[in-house]
């Protein structure tokens, strides 16, 4: 059986259909789909290409990438499932930042950092952060609430693909959610605690440390 008809390269192959904006094409890394070029390649190199791990959160893929000295190599790269907007909240109740204490089972040890999730699909930036907020520190939100989304990024560009959303939310209550997605604590900290935390080496988290830098150039908020 041909490698193109494999169904990890079905699936990439109808991904590139569904999800055209994941494969823009590059003269420094073009992307090979031609079957008898990845055939080949595969014949050769023993290696997979294509989908080859999907989870309703994360999607491995691997493609055939071919350099500007014409060379063909795989690359690995991880895209969300979902189709939503994932976002990393910057909460604030009574002038002060909540952040959580949280078990991150990637990296096998605690983190603090502030609270952040995979985009439902449907959801705007702002409603899936009222979403994950709700869930993970059970906030309520006053009618006249700020919830503003201040800018984006990107997470690891060397593996991950897609930009997370940055959104500031004003909440009006919050409750302890410890246990809930291995939740221990959650913690309130004025800015000048944050800061100083941060300098301390306490808070390595790059989705904490990178929204509250948009948050701290955001003149309108501070």
């Amino acid at each position: 059986m041909k490698y193109t008809d494999s169904k990890e390269w079905k699936l990439y192959i109808e991904l590139t259909n569904k999800r055209p904006d994941l494969f823009i094409q590059s003269e420094d890394l073009t992307i090979i789909t031609d079957p008898d070029t990845v055939n080949e390649y595969i014949a050769d190199s023993g290696r997979k290409l294509g989908v080859v791990y999907k989870s309703p959160w994360n999607t491995m893929l691997v493609d055939l990438v071919k350099n500007k000295n014409g060379d063909l190599f795989s690359y690995d790269r991880l895209i969300g499932t979902s189709t939503g907007v994932p976002v990393v909240t910057i909460p604030v109740y009574d002038g002060k930042f909540i952040l959580i204490k949280q078990y991150r089972h990637a990296i096998r040890r605690i983190q603090y950092g502030f609270p952040r999730g995979f985009g439902e699909d449907g959801l705007s930036a702002e409603e899936n952060a009222v979403k994950e907020l709700s869930e993970e520190v059970g906030a309520t939100f006053a009618d006249d609430a700020r919830i503003k989304v201040i800018g984006s990024l990107t997470a690891d560009s060397g593996i991950t693909s897609g930009k997370i959303s940055v959104v500031y939310c004003e909440i009006s209550s919050y409750e302890e959610k410890i246990g809930y997605e291995e939740i221990q604590k959650t913690i309130l900290l004025s800015g000048r605690e944050l800061d100083d935390w941060i300098k301390r080496g306490r808070i390595d988290d790059g989705f904490t440390l990178a929204a509250y830098s948009l948050f701290s150039l955001s003149a309108d908020l501070r």
